[in-house]
């Protein structure tokens, strides 16, 4: 596929779309290993007993 080329306002307007989207996945990505901390504590937990 060949890359294509756009003005520089399209680019720009593309780029931060995309950050916008980026950083959104970074918040969800952080609230879901937040939530799943004390799942993964409390698995460990249970392999140390063993």
């Amino acid at each position: 596929m060949q890359p294509r080329i756009v003005p520089a306002s399209e680019w720009e307007k593309s780029r931060k779309q995309f950050l916008i989207k980026e950083k959104e996945f970074t918040r969800l990505r952080d609230e879901l290993s937040t939530a799943a901390e004390p799942t993964i504590k409390t698995l460990s937990e249970g392999r140390e007993e063993r």
